[in-house]
C-alpha cells in the first residue's frame, strides 16, 4: 500500500488524477489529500461489485456490499413500476445515486424532455421533424400544415391525424381529402 504521508502535494494531486474520476487542479490541505488518496487506493485494492465498476458508490462512498441494483433485476422483480424508479444501469441501495449506461429514459415529471431533445441528435429525426409539408384540401384549398387546416374547417386536430397523413401522404377525416401539397 503507497504511504500518502510521505508523498509531496504535488504528487498527491498526481496520485489523485491518475485514479479518480473528476480531477482537481489541487486540494483545500494535506489532511484532506491524503484522506481522499488513500480512499482511492482502498477502492482499487478491493475488487468491484456485481460487474458494476465500482466496489464503492459514487454518489455515497458506502461499500457497494451493502446493496446495489442492477436495472435488469429491478424490472424482473419490480416490473414496469422499477422504470420509475430507476433509469440507469446501476443504483446504491443506500442513497440511490444511479451510475452507468442509461437504461430507460425516465418521463420523471410526465414529459419526456431529455429523450426528445436526444433524439434531435440523430440526423433521419432531425431532418423529418425539420420538414414542413403544406397540406391541399379537397385538391383546391392550400394550408402550410395540418393542424391550420384543420382549424381552418372546424376539425378537432390529433398528431395521430398528422402521422397518418405524413405515412400515407393522404387522408380522408370525415368528408374531407387531406394530402401532401408539393
Amino acid at each position: 500500500m503507497t504511504n500518502f504521508n510521505e508523498m509531496s502535494a504535488s504528487a498527491l494531486v498526481e496520485f489523485y488524477n491518475a485514479h479518480a474520476e473528476k480531477p482537481v487542479s489541487r486540494f483545500a490541505d494535506r489532511k484532506t489529500a491524503i484522506k481522499r488518496c488513500e480512499a482511492l487506493n482502498v477502492a482499487e485494492s478491493e475488487p468491484e461489485v456485481s460487474g458494476c465498476g465500482h466496489s464503492h458508490c459514487p454518489g455515497c462512498g458506502i461499500h457497494l456490499s451493502n446493496g446495489v441494483l442492477d436495472f435488469d433485476s429491478a424490472v424482473e422483480s419490480a416490473g414496469s413500476r422499477a422504470k420509475a424508479d430507476q433509469s440507469l444501469e446501476w443504483s446504491c441501495m443506500g442513497c440511490g445515486a444511479e451510475w452507468g449506461a442509461v437504461r430507460y429514459a425516465s418521463r420523471g415529471n410526465g414529459y419526456n424532455s431529455e429523450g426528445v431533445a436526444a433524439s434531435w441528435n440523430d440526423a433521419e429525426v432531425r431532418k423529418a421533424r425539420s420538414t414542413r409539408d403544406a397540406v391541399i384540401v379537397d385538391g383546391k384549398s392550400v394550408f402550410p400544415s395540418m393542424p391550420r387546416a384543420c382549424a381552418a374547417l372546424g376539425i378537432q386536430f390529433t398528431t395521430k391525424m398528422r402521422k397518418e397523413l405524413k405515412a400515407a401522404r393522404e387522408l380522408t377525416v370525415g368528408s374531407f381529402h387531406f394530402a401532401i401539397h408539393n
